[in-house]
C-alpha cells in the first residue's frame, strides 16, 4: 500500500498493542462515550478489554480460536473486539444490515 507524501506510518502490530499504546499515551483522554452517558477513557478502555478477556479465558476462549460474535453498535461491541484481541483470535464479526 502506498500512501501519498511518504512512507506508511508505523503503526502498533495489532488492535491489542494499539490499546496499550493509546492508553500509555494519552490515559485522560475521553475515548468513546455512548448515548446512555457511559464513557470510557483510554486506560479503562484497556481494563475494561483486560476483564472481559480475562473471563472468556476462563470460559474457554484460547488463543487461536475462531470466534464469531454478533452484537449491536455499542460501547459493548467494542469491548468485546479488544478483548478477543488481547486473547489473540481470530475475529469473525456478524454484520447484519
Amino acid at each position: 500500500m502506498v500512501f501519498s507524501g511518504g512512507p506508511a506510518p508505523s503503526l502498533p502490530p495489532t488492535y491489542w498493542a494499539q490499546i496499550e499504546e493509546t492508553a500509555a499515551r494519552i490515559p485522560d483522554f475521553v475515548l468513546m462515550e455512548d448515548e446512555y452517558g457511559r464513557s470510557l477513557t483510554p486506560t479503562q478502555y484497556r481494563d475494561e478489554c483486560a476483564r472481559v478477556a480475562a473471563g472468556l479465558l476462563a470460559a474457554g476462549v484460547e488463543p487461536g480460536a475462531v470466534v464469531s460474535w454478533m452484537l449491536p453498535t455499542s460501547i459493548d461491541t467494542l469491548v468485546v473486539m479488544g478483548a478477543l484481541s488481547r486473547l489473540g483470535v481470530v475475529q469473525n464479526p456478524i454484520i447484519t444490515m
